[in-house]
């Protein structure tokens, strides 16, 4: 069986489908949510692009998330966590699915904690530190590095955006100037605001 016919057996969606599905009005949004999943498209025999079950089922919890009031930026997936007892047991927390005809398994509220922690440990476990930032940007102006636009989001968690009139503009104490291009990418020199 060839890779074209395994597409067709498995469940797949297209992106009209999804933009219906998850009540989304532009294009734009759906990419959004795939970049912050760092997600890609699969492309069927026609160049159409989908995504397959698994991206779907990904893709579902995170507008479950959303529903809820989450943001893109904390989105933590959901796993199976196994957990080893005292008694040298392995027990996985699985989400109420069915495990070949026997019942549902039940979550205790310790493993419901534990799969919590779990989750935020993850979610903060690259968190920057605010010290480390301005270290960073010091490093930069002092070697007179010159950082793209990505570069500067990465480090400050927000892209530079030019004041109306300037060719800078100023984040949390750092003036970020405009100089050029390289390529098609700004270049941002970075400076110290003096007090």
């Amino acid at each position: 069986m060839n890779t074209k016919q395994n597409i067709k057996q498995s469940k797949v969606m297209k992106v009209p489908e999804l933009l219906a599905r998850y009540n989304l009005n532009s294009r734009a949004a759906l990419y959004n949510r795939l970049k912050a999943l760092r997600m890609r498209y699969k492309r069927d025999e026609n160049n159409k692009a989908f995504v397959n079950e698994e991206q779907l089922e990904v893709l579902d919890m995170l507008h479950q998330h959303l529903m809820e009031g989450g943001k893109l930026s904390n989105f933590v997936r959901n796993s199976p966590v196994s957990v080893i007892s005292p008694y040298n047991e392995q027990l996985t927390v699985q989400s109420s699915e069915q495990i070949s005809g026997q019942s549902t398994v039940q979550e205790t509220s310790s493993f419901i904690l534990l799969e919590k922690l779990v989750g935020a440990i993850a979610s903060n476990f690259n968190a920057k530190s605010p010290l480390k930032v301005h270290q960073d940007l010091a490093e930069a102006e002092a070697a007179g590095f010159l950082l793209t636009t990505n570069e500067v989001e990465e480090v400050v968690g927000r892209k530079p955006r030019k004041m109306k009139g300037s060719d800078s503009c100023q984040v949390g104490g750092w003036r970020f100037v405009n100089v050029g291009k390289a390529g098609n990418k700004l270049l941002w020199k970075v400076q110290k605001v003096q007090i």
